[in-house]
């Protein structure tokens, strides 16, 4: 069976998440990852509430493992020193950055490794 949503063909799962809730994307998910990847979403992520970052705060948070990651590389005030200049960040701020950074990562096991 064919379905439609304007001009647009949609699938029997894009059909029956219109019916579930426009509000919570569940039909965009679908449409930008495709029926097989958005199955196993909801297999991994059913019942769960997820929250996505903007992009500024992706963006926040990667510049913030870049600089524990400068700094966790060469650990000496010369670094420390670049970095601050680098970011713009206060000494300061630099070194509890790293810090909260170090911490979150070492609670879940990750560390630098060779690529």
């Amino acid at each position: 069976m064919r379905y439609r949503r304007g001009d647009k063909p949609i699938t029997d799962i894009q059909a029956a998440l219109l019916l579930y809730s426009e509000i919570e994307y569940l039909y965009e998910f679908c449409e930008i990852f495709g029926k097989k990847s958005f199955l196993k979403f909801i297999d991994v992520f059913s019942g769960q509430v997820i929250r996505v970052p903007s992009r500024e705060e992706l963006r926040e948070q990667m510049e913030h493992v870049s600089i524990w990651t400068r700094y966790k590389t060469n650990h000496n005030k010369y670094e420390l020193s670049d970095i601050v200049k680098d970011t713009g960040y206060t000494r300061k701020e630099v070194l509890a950055i790293y810090s909260e950074i170090d911490n979150k990562f070492k609670s879940m096991g990750i560390k630098l490794g060779e690529m």
